[in-house]
């Protein structure tokens, strides 16, 4: 979408606003950060007026309108299955016709954005869920993952869990592994106790050296 500045008649003084900036069908949105925060402000309270996707952890201020806009309407999808594959975040198909095995590359399919704001919301949200940081310590620690590809199998579970909230209509609960809901401090706190990975095995997992042992894939089930 081209954005093309809007004519001022007279100049503006110094320290005064930045001049709007027309986009699209003569919609305008001031110009600079502060303008574009604002924009998307009032987008995101169009299409998801209860802020549900933020209700999911890493999911902040600019990931979760980021991510709605990726998802468009949620109903269009029958199943979680489906946007995980719309995510470009599931293994990608196999070509023989083989059923699916762990270690296959992801798809990359669907938004790049959405997919970015995905993997970058998992690398916060795998420090506040225990759900989560269990898959990224599984992938760590049993399947001989490296910290990226780790956290591409976390956020294809944020972006299924988006897509539930905003049908239900509900925000998100964060619960411990038995499913139980938890405070922030207590999820932090099983974190550190039981889904921390060990330093040697992080360190060796930033090796640039290659790992027979991989078995990186999905999160288990």
């Amino acid at each position: 979408m081209i954005a093309t500045a809007a004519l001022a008649t007279d100049a503006p003084d110094q320290g005064s606003r930045p001049a709007p900036v027309e986009v699209g069908s003569g919609c305008t949105v001031e110009a600079g950060p502060a303008g574009h925060a604002r924009a998307r402000e009032q987008a995101y309270r169009w299409v998801d007026p209860a802020g549900l996707a933020r209700s999911l952890p890493g999911l902040a201020t600019i990931g979760a309108p980021a991510l709605v806009a990726g998802l468009g309407d949620p109903h269009r999808f029958p199943t979680a299955r489906h946007v995980r594959s719309f995510t470009g975040l599931a293994p990608r198909a196999s070509e023989t016709g083989e059923a699916d095995r762990k270690g296959r590359p992801m798809s990359e399919a669907g938004p790049a954005l959405m997919r970015t704001t995905l993997i970058r919301a998992a690398d916060n949200a795998r420090r506040q869920d225990p759900q989560l940081a269990r898959i990224y310590h599984r992938q760590i620690v049993e399947r001989g993952a490296n910290h990226t590809a780790a956290l591409c199998v976390v956020a294809a579970v944020p972006a299924e869990r988006a897509w539930t909230v905003l049908r239900r209509g509900m925000p998100h609960v964060v619960c411990d592994t038995d499913g139980h809901p938890v405070t922030p401090a207590e999820a932090k706190a099983i974190i550190a106790e039981q889904w921390t990975a060990p330093a040697e095995v992080r360190a060796r997992r930033r090796s640039r050296k290659p790992d027979p042992t991989n078995r990186a894939g999905r999160a288990p089930r």
